[in-house]
């Protein structure tokens, strides 16, 4: 125990010495350089470009229908056939349509035969027999008077009954009827039909005309026409099937006229004046650039990411067609004069200093560390943001990190500069 009791002391003073010798040998690791990524600042133009997906669609497409309807008996047409403007797509049957044609037409002549009858007036031997009439019931006149005359003598001699008086006084007022009605009819054979029946003769002749035009409006409906050059997209119909006006039976598109429609940021919506050029290339056309208009911008944007639909349109040469559904790219150059001197750095590459104050990290290449710069920034333009003041075309600006930057702080490169 007592030797014990003299080792430990001992052995405690050696484990402190050699605690205190080997921190006095272990070298101090060196600071880790953080990763980080950079862009070389471009000489800026006053233009830039952007590119956005869409898709090609066609500028005309339509669903054709009979304004009439009926069984089809003709359709010819195959999907993805051309036709020709004023091509016929179907046929429905026209037999109703024509007979109804026909009828009104047979009317119509009736009418206007009556009507140049009453402008004319009667024949000359319509007229005669008109005035043989006239004689006879005058004749018949004559008699009823003279037999009531003797009547009325007999009833006073009491020689008859008052019942025959009364009957020879009907006779004789039918008889002056008689008289009066082939007298008008000789007035009107003389003198034409009175202007009220022929202005109501006029107007029959008027709806019976209306009536024939959208009887042959119909009939040409019967047949179904291609309203422009176009390509059939799809039928929904099929022959012998009957169809009603109106129903769709065809889809056609104008494969010469195309266009995209795409998403773009609210900075281009505002400002489509700066808009300089648009080109469009097509995946399936490598290579291959066509100008484009813009055509229509819309004003309402999705929530998730702020964006307007924008649709173009694409000039084509005369011996080239798209169809829809391919898959296009537009670009569009937006032209601002106030940018051209002023270089654009991603809004990523911003930090703020101790005072509040807006600052980029610059890379130092001989010393792979880091710089702080103050900078003055202009407007955002889209993703990007000016700087106004502080750096200059050939600086290298961090893009990635920089808020957890410190001054002097090493760096290393993890992705190859994007000049």
């Amino acid at each position: 125990m007592r030797i014990l009791s003299l080792y430990i002391p001992l052995m405690l003073a050696a484990v402190t010495i050699a605690g205190c010798n080997s921190s006095a040998t272990t070298p101090i690791p060196d600071e880790v350089a953080r990763p980080v990524k950079t862009i070389t600042v471009a000489q800026t133009s006053p233009s830039t470009t952007r590119s956005f997906p869409g898709v090609v669609e066609a500028a005309v497409q339509t669903s054709m229908a009979f304004r009439v309807g009926g069984p089809v008996t003709s359709f010819k047409v195959v999907i993805g056939e051309r036709v020709a403007k004023g091509q016929e797509l179907a046929r429905i049957d026209s037999r109703d349509y024509e007979v109804r044609v026909t009828a009104l037409q047979a009317r119509l002549a009736e009418a206007q035969a009556t009507l140049r009858a009453m402008r004319q007036g009667a024949r000359a031997e319509d007229v005669a027999t008109l005035k043989a009439e006239r004689s006879a019931a005058a004749s018949r006149l004559d008699e009823a008077e003279k037999n009531l005359q003797r009547y009325a003598r007999l009833l006073a001699e009491g020689a008859i009954a008052k019942a025959t008086v009364d009957s020879a006084r009907t006779g004789l007022e039918a008889a002056k009827a008689t008289l009066e009605g082939v007298d008008k009819n000789i007035e009107k054979a003389t003198s034409g039909a009175r202007v009220e029946d022929i202005e109501a003769m006029e107007a029959r002749i008027k709806s019976i005309t209306a009536e024939l035009a959208g009887a042959k409006n119909s009939l040409v409906d019967t047949r179904l026409l291609a309203p422009f050059a176009g390509v059939v997209h799809e039928k929904l119909a099929e022959e012998h099937e009957t169809v009603a006006p109106g129903q769709p039976v065809v889809k056609i598109f104008d494969s010469s006229h195309t266009e995209v429609t795409v998403r773009v940021p609210e900075y281009i919506v505002t400002n489509p004046a700066m808009i300089s050029s648009v080109t469009c290339t097509i995946d399936t056309l490598p290579g291959k650039s066509f100008p484009a208009s813009v055509k229509e911008i819309g004003q309402g944007s999705k929530a998730a990411n702020q964006s307007y639909p924008l649709t173009a349109g694409i000039d084509l040469p005369a011996d080239l067609s798209l169809y829809p559904g391919m898959a296009a790219t537009l670009h569009i150059t937006m032209n601002d004069g106030n940018t051209g001197a002023m270089p654009l750095v991603p809004l990523s590459a911003l930090a703020s200093d101790p005072e509040e104050n807006s600052r980029v990290f610059l890379f130092d290449a001989g010393t792979s560390s880091v710089v702080p710069v103050a900078v003055s920034t202009g407007k955002v333009v889209g993703d990007k943001v000016e700087i106004r003041e502080g750096i200059s075309a050939g600086d290298r600006v961090v893009t990635a990190g920089a808020r957890f930057l410190r001054p002097g702080q090493s760096v290393k490169l993890i992705t190859p500069q994007n000049d």
